[in-house]
């Protein structure tokens, strides 16, 4: 206030209020710049919100095809290698899970670790591939094989090594405890959805 009555006793009133005219426009000038500035940063908090939300929900649903996969095939491993032991145990005819030298289902496991070799991870597929040649040598022994006790259990310990090692990837890749169940991982992920 002392300002406008200092240029009032300077200037013309004509002036003065030229001036005041100009300090009010330059106040508006200055208020729309600003809030036009703050829009557009808010525009772009907004689209960078959006896109890192996009972003987070590929990977969330990556992670689960990962998962998918991973646990799928480890369980079919699982499977065969019960079925295999379990014919060996009992002396029982392979044809149930072979056709000649080749175990069907275990080709499956191949077909499916090389579609999703990029999905699961060069470490994951080469690990898998490990257990499911252990595996192929585990149905294709031969009748002296059979009967040799410690070549059965040297290749049951093979498996059971990378097992471990698939188990303590799994882990460390999608942060399971060694006590958290597939369900609650299950369920701790359909939250997020």
């Amino acid at each position: 206030m002392d300002l406008l009555v200092k240029y009032l006793t300077r200037y013309s009133p004509p002036v003065v209020i030229a001036l005041v005219c100009l300090f009010i426009g330059g106040y508006f000038v200055k208020y729309g710049i600003e809030r036009t500035l703050e829009a557009e940063f808010q525009k772009r908090d907004r689209q960078l919100e959006l896109a890192m939300k996009r972003q987070s929900n590929f990977q969330e649903k990556v992670m689960w095809e990962k998962y998918l996969v991973l646990t799928s095939q480890n369980r079919e491993m699982h499977e065969l290698r019960a079925e295999i032991n379990g014919s060996f145990i009992t002396n029982a005819d392979s044809k149930s899970f072979k056709n000649g030298q080749d175990v069907p289902r275990l080709t499956a496991v191949y077909e499916q670790l090389n579609i999703n070799r990029f999905l699961i991870g060069e470490e994951m597929y080469q690990l898998m591939r490990k257990q499911a040649r252990i595996l192929l040598r585990f149905s294709n022994l031969d009748a002296k094989d059979k009967n040799d006790v410690e070549t059965y259990k040297n290749i049951l310990k093979r498996f059971d090594v990378f097992d471990k090692m698939y188990r303590e990837s799994m882990q460390r890749m999608f942060n399971i405890n060694s006590g958290t169940s597939s369900t609650d991982v299950t369920s701790s992920t359909q939250e997020k959805t």
